[in-house]
């Protein structure tokens, strides 16, 4: 990953030309996956593909709420099923995300990542069905 700087606890990729064209490609064929998808099922190559081109170990697909201020779950996680929500609240970094639309990225161990941020990738933090 290149250079990052931290914005609300969050680390904000600045990204060389080169690597950010790359990048793009990615994310223009992600969101070619995710308007082909016709249902729930189709999901699961898109999050692959997201979590390929992120270079994360697991990516969680959620939208959001505005009316209701929250996260919400579109696709089956850690036995969580669609619909489960979160408050936007509190989770500030990724407020910041979708306020400034930039990309970032949560990684465990940061310490200049925002704490609630980084205890929401606890698997505990996770509620079970």
């Amino acid at each position: 990953m290149g250079a990052a700087d931290i914005r609300a606890g969050l680390r904000v990729s600045i990204a060389s030309r080169g690597a950010a064209g790359a990048f793009a490609n990615g994310m223009a064929g992600l969101a070619d996956e995710l308007a082909n998808a016709t249902g729930i099922a189709d999901l699961g190559t898109a999050i692959r593909s997201a979590a390929r081109i992120l270079r994360a170990d697991d990516v969680v697909l959620t939208h959001v709420d505005r009316a209701a201020n929250s996260l919400v779950l579109v696709a089956e996680h850690n036995g969580n099923p669609p619909g489960t929500s979160w408050r936007l609240d509190d989770f500030p970094a990724t407020r910041y995300v979708l306020d400034h639309r930039v990309p970032g990225q949560i990684v465990a161990g940061d310490a200049a990542g925002d704490p609630a941020e980084l205890a929401g990738l606890e698997p505990s933090a996770w509620p079970r069905c």
